[in-house]
Order: structure tokens, then C-alpha cells, then sequence
């Protein structure tokens, strides 16, 4: 799935694809983002306030969050509720 996450946004990157962003940008700290495909900016929100964790951006269905807490465990979290799965943002420049 990880691996599913990196190529799309590389491509999205590559061919630059544009789309509605529904959220002004946040610069967050390099390491502490995650990342979810939704289909809408509602799901995102949802997914959001179920992790406690910000949503900074939903563009082209890719949903973008913050979190203060250790990302891998959050990930692992949502894991053992069966929450929509998220994962590390790696594509993070800062």
C-alpha cells in the first residue's frame, strides 16, 4: 500500500497534475506527516477527527495530515481499530 501511495504521488509530481486544494498548506516538521487516499475532503475530515490528527491538505484524493505523536504509532493504531489505513508521507520536502 506504501509503495501504492509513493508511485501515485510521483506521478501526480511528474505530470504535474493539479487539482483543488481545500486546505491553505501547513509547513510541518519533516517525519511527522501521513497520508490517505479519500474520495472526498468529508472523509478526510472523518478520518481526521477519528486519529486526532490534522488534516493540512486534500488534493486529487490524496488527504495529507499532521501529528504530533509518534507516526508509526498512529499507524498502528488505526491498524488495531480497523480504521482506514494510513501511512508516512515520504515525499516531505522541506
Amino acid at each position: 500500500m506504501k509503495r501504492y501511495f509513493a508511485v501515485l504521488i510521483s506521478l501526480c509530481l511528474l505530470c504535474g497534475c493539479t487539482g483543488t486544494s481545500h486546505k491553505q498548506p501547513v509547513k510541518v516538521k519533516e517525519g511527522k506527516e501521513l497520508m490517505c487516499i479519500c474520495d472526498t475532503q468529508e472523509d478526510a475530515e472523518k478520518i481526521a477527527e477519528q486519529y486526532q490528527i490534522i488534516l493540512v491538505s486534500w488534493q486529487d484524493k490524496v488527504a495529507v495530515y499532521h501529528t504530533g505523536q509518534d507516526p508509526e504509532q498512529v499507524i498502528r493504531k488505526g491498524r488495531k481499530n480497523g480504521w482506514p489505513e494510513l501511512s508516512l508521507n515520504l515525499l516531505t520536502s522541506h
